[in-house]
């Protein structure tokens, strides 16, 4: 998979991202400056009007059964427990660091994430603290799409993605006294 692998393209309002896997090399030109880097296949996001910038990536999991048809990646899963060195990191250990949460595998809580993104924060927070609610909350709908068809984000009890501004999201919550 020297060549990305084109997976899907997700715009809405004149902004596509584009979904791709790659086999990262750690002398790939793509690394990322100062991050580490996983050496493996990787599902890539970018933005289309940014072409070869990758915004987010997630490794995936080799299949264990060499067969025709385990060569197609779109099958691959994506390592939800990883997560991906860089802003990612620090955004989820700031709710530990400020004491929003303790830092415990069984911790429960409510945690509300403005941003979808790739679901990167949704999917390691969902696999590693598996007692906390999640809230995601995205303006663009294919945001949405993308992250379920792509990054294997799911809705549950536990998970529920939001379509709507972010900030009239928490204005409608402060409003109504549940925050």
């Amino acid at each position: 998979m020297k060549v990305p692998k084109f997976r899907g393209k997700y715009c809405w309002n004149g902004e596509c991202f584009v979904v791709s896997d790659l086999w990262r090399n750690t002398t790939d030109h793509r690394a990322r400056v100062g991050a580490l880097t996983f050496q493996g296949p990787i599902r890539t996001l970018s933005t289309q009007s940014f072409e070869g910038m990758i915004v987010f990536e997630m490794p995936l999991i080799l299949p264990t059964d060499y067969i025709f048809d385990s060569l197609n990646s779109s099958g691959w899963r994506v390592n939800k427990s990883s997560l991906p060195m860089g802003y990612l990191t620090d955004i989820v250990q700031g709710i530990f660091w400020t004491g929003a949460l303790e830092l415990d595998k069984e911790v429960v809580g409510d945690v509300l994430v403005i941003g979808l993104g790739a679901g990167g924060v949704n999917n390691f927070l969902s696999t590693s603290f598996p007692n906390l609610n999640l809230t995601m909350v995205d303006i663009n709908p294919s945001t949405k799409t993308m992250v379920i068809e792509q990054f294997e984000v799911i809705e549950n009890g536990k998970t529920r993605i939001i379509i709507e501004d972010g900030v009239k999201y928490i204005d409608e919550q402060v409003k109504a006294g549940k925050c």
